[in-house]
This record gives C-alpha cells, structure tokens and sequence, in this order.
C-alpha cells in the first residue's frame, strides 16, 4: 500500500511540475505565439529528459530509503504516470478547445499547432514512461542473463 502512496506522491509533483512548466512556456504573452509553442515543447521535452535521468539516478536510492518493494512502485508509477498524462492532456486540450488555455490572437503561422502542442507533450510523456518501462525490462533481463551465466561456469 505504501507503494500505491508513495507513486501517487511522486506522480503528482512531478505531472504538475512538467505541465506547470509546459504551460507557462505556452501562455507567455511577450513573444509571438508560434515561438511560445516552440518554447513550449522544448521546454517540455528538457523536462522530460531531466526527469527521466533523475529517476535513474533517484529511484534506488528512493526505494531503499523509503522502504518500498522495487516492481510494485515501478508498476504503480507506470500506471499512474500514463494515466494521470492521459487524463491531463485531454483535460487541457479541453481548455484549449474552449479557448480557456491558448487563445491564439494570430492568424496562419501565428498559431501554427493551435494547442494540438498538449497532446504531442501527453505523447511524450506517456513515451518516457514506456521508455522507463522498456529500459528496466532490459537492465533485469542482463541481471539475469550474467547471473545464470555465473552460475554456470
């Protein structure tokens, strides 16, 4: 259970740190908004980039210190993250489309994605944690290659 808790934790803080940022970058008013939206995504995917190095770097650490079983937290937070990236995107895009979030003033190449940004950021997001997912799969399947062949000889 506190597996469950911790990954929701962990989710929460770090989805509203990557869409806080996607959306301030996106909604700057001081720049045209064809560069906001440039700003935006590579801002978003920076962020991406960074969190998924931390959590390489972190999340040992993070599990032992907290006391939690390795591939439940890593089920949970894969589950949580695609889901709760899921939910966000269309719940921005949402605001998007009601012209609460991104009022494009421009007109053409002004507002060359039209909000269409939030759901390349969701895909993103949801492709970091299928990459996370498919990096562990691959380390455990080298553990246990090399450990087998220890083993053996």
């Amino acid at each position: 259970m506190k597996e469950l808790l911790n990954a929701i934790k962990y989710t929460i803080i770090c989805q509203l740190v990557c869409w806080g940022i996607f959306i301030l970058c996106d909604e700057i008013k001081y720049i045209p908004q064809s560069e906001a939206e440039s700003l935006a995504g590579y801002s978003g995917l920076a962020i991406l980039i960074i969190l998924l190095v931390c959590y390489f770097i972190y999340s040992d650490k993070y599990i032992e210190r907290n006391n939690l079983n390795s591939k439940k937290f890593n089920i949970f937070l894969f589950f949580l993250w695609s889901i709760t990236s899921i939910l966000m995107m269309y719940g921005l895009f949402f605001l998007v489309d009601n012209e609460i979030l991104h009022i494009c003033q421009g007109t053409g190449w002004e507002c060359f994605l039209n909000g269409f940004e939030y759901i390349i950021q969701g895909c993103f997001m949801v492709a970091t944690a299928v990459l996370i997912l498919i990096i562990k799969i691959i380390i455990a399947l080298y553990k246990h290659i090399t450990k087998s062949k220890r083993t053996i000889t």
